[in-house]
């Protein structure tokens, strides 16, 4: 094809078309040389994909630039180093890279390509995932985990001779001695946790970027990759899954060699057995992807939408797609909304977060740039619903006003008359000793509104208070050791302490973000902390946890967030001739 262009331009694709680029041949010294092709995806079209974060792109220097077309076209440093890393010496290589194959700059085209981003990862031979610019450490850190597994994960998985159990239980210094495993503070486990704490384990498109891929492996630098999953000993699946079963023992001379760095590794591994497994699972719904890919990390706000939306089993149904001209605010209204037309339920509305990171959108819709939840008992994992405090009715939706607001239908259950009390630190969180002090207050109002018995239950006040600490979830007692059965009671000196007994975990789970309530009729909750006195506990169908709104005008109410109300979880207050009223979210 003739041309008279002086610069690179790309050329138009035709419906259902993409671009794929071939990597010419050329030593690691070499200028990066490629040209563009342009290709429907027919089954036998060989390609591989480039899963990497972009980082800057480069000011058209020469070290942030490659030969596309015969034409310098700028790059970001980071694929700069992937591009060295993956090119071969001796033969062409042929890849799917977003930021060289889709025109950036039109939108259309954007669009139109993120719509076929699910098919491109699917149909491509495999996906290398590139762990960044190499180093010692992350050389370092692969070769380690190429080894462990080699070493420890064939008789973690066989379990050979009791292997399972002799690795959850035995202290590290016992495995130091007996199997000579590194001690957590050695260089080694150091390693390990710089690469997973590196970007690319971060990035909300490497959801289904992993876990669509028919194969994936972990490049590191030239010669240098693991692979993914866990059908082979030394890969990164087998590393993972054997080291964090240690992290189930909360033994304090147990140890722990990787932390709060596998919370994203996590999530990447799930999803991928469940799409391979378990394609029908409910975490693989939209709005369990979107809270399970809360923490991950986009540059375009709208990409925590598109970036899983070709992993999402139900995204034809919600009628979904990418749109790069609305605006972020019309987006996440769009997407709130049709989870709650389409699902008939109002699961969505527990997942908006006390402190928005955009003020600007309705309090009714989620901000999934921020990553502070307040979510009661749903397991978004398996779909399971802990309460039940509608009994099951389904949302009555009323057409709203204007595009901004949510008519619904509810019933009023009462009003906050009390509420602890503690100076909020940056971040939403208070020390622990302003939560005891908040708590001592509210007890003693409480006591005085309530009395010795807690009505709605017949219980005595201080076994309300204690299965009002952890929203009455007892099966989670029995996963510290306790019975589910047993008496959660608080006694009268306690109320000062914030952990109590082997509880503590999960009365911090459940009160780290939310304050203790009384209401008029003597009821006892736990609301978000933005909740004030005045504000009104609604039951409202579709939703099976309580609401805790804030009355602008007559019928128009401000969303503060989802509550616990101790003795009506299980729709004790909910009876079936229930007159409901109209209820207008803003």
């Amino acid at each position: 094809m003739t041309s008279s262009r002086t610069s690179f331009e790309y050329y138009d694709l035709q419906e259902g078309e993409a671009r794929l680029v071939d990597i010419a041949p050329g030593k690691y010294s070499d200028q990066i040389q490629c040209t563009l092709s342009h290709t429907t995806f027919l089954p036998d079209v060989q390609y591989e994909c480039l899963s990497y974060v972009w980082g800057p792109l480069g000011q058209g220097s020469a070290q942030h630039s490659i030969i596309c077309d015969g034409f310098s076209f700028p790059v970001s440093l980071n694929l700069f180093s992937a591009l060295f890393c993956l090119r071969y010496e001796d033969r062409p290589r042929v890849m799917w890279i977003d930021q060289i194959c889709i025109n950036q700059r039109n939108l259309a085209e954007r669009t139109s390509q993120v719509l076929q981003m699910g098919n491109i990862y699917r149909s491509a031979q495999q996906v290398l995932l590139f762990a960044g610019s190499p180093g010692p450490q992350m050389i370092a850190a692969a070769l380690f985990i190429n080894l462990f597994g080699g070493t420890y994960g064939a008789a973690f998985f066989s379990d050979r001779e009791n292997f399972k159990n002799v690795w959850k239980k035995s202290t590290v210094s016992q495995l130091k001695e007996h199997l000579d495993v590194p001690l957590p503070e050695e260089e080694t486990w150091k390693c390990v946790r710089h690469l997973l704490n590196q970007p690319c384990f971060r990035r909300t498109w490497i959801v289904q970027e992993v876990a669509l891929a028919q194969k994936i492996r972990i490049l590191f630098s030239p010669g240098i990759e693991i692979d993914w999953d866990e059908d082979k000993a030394s890969s990164f699946t087998t590393f993972f899954i054997t080291v964090s079963a240690r992290n189930h023992n909360s033994g304090t001379d147990h140890g722990h060699y990787i932390g709060r760095e596998m919370i994203y590794s996590r999530a990447l591994i799930l999803a991928r057995s469940q799409t391979r497994t378990f394609p029908e699972s409910p975490s693989l719904r939209l709005l369990a992807l979107l809270v399970i890919t809360r923490r991950f990390e986009v540059t375009d706000p709208r990409d925590k939408i598109y970036g899983i939306l070709s992993l999402a089993t139900d995204s034809a149904y919600l009628d979904i797609t990418p749109d790069y001209i609305k605006s972020i605010r019309d987006v996440y209204m769009n997407v709130a909304r049709r989870l709650i037309q389409c699902m008939k339920s109002l699961d969505v509305l527990k997942h908006v977060e006390t402190l928005k990171y955009d003020d600007s959108l309705p309090s009714w819709v989620p901000d999934w740039r921020s990553i502070r939840m307040e979510l009661f008992g749903d397991d978004v994992i398996t779909g399971t619903h802990f309460y039940n405090a509608t009994r099951g009715m389904a949302p009555q939706l009323v057409e709203p006003t204007e595009p901004s607001k949510l008519g619904l239908r509810g019933v009023m259950l009462d009003v906050i008359t009390t509420i602890t009390s503690g100076p909020v630190e940056d971040g939403g969180q208070r020390s622990d000793g302003a939560v005891a002090a908040g708590h001592e207050l509210w007890w003693i109002r409480a006591k005085t509104a309530i009395g010795p018995t807690y009505k709605p239950t017949g219980e005595d006040l201080s076994m309300a208070l204690g299965r009002t600490r952890i929203a009455d979830r007892r099966d989670d007692v029995q996963k510290f050791g306790g019975k589910k059965n047993d008496p959660i009671e608080v006694e009268e000196d306690e109320v000062r302490y914030y952990y109590f007994r082997s509880l503590g975990v999960i009365i911090q789970n459940q009160i780290l973000y939310r304050n203790l309530i009384t209401t008029e009729n003597g009821f006892m909750g736990l609301v978000p902390l933005t909740a004030q006195e005045g504000d009104i506990i609604y039951l409202v169908p579709g939703c099976d946890t309580p609401l805790t709104l804030r009355r602008l005008n007559n019928n128009e109410f401000h969303f503060v967030g989802q509550c616990y109300v101790h003795g009506i979880m299980y729709g004790e207050a909910f009876p079936d001739d229930v007159s409901l009223e109209d209820i207008v979210l803003v």
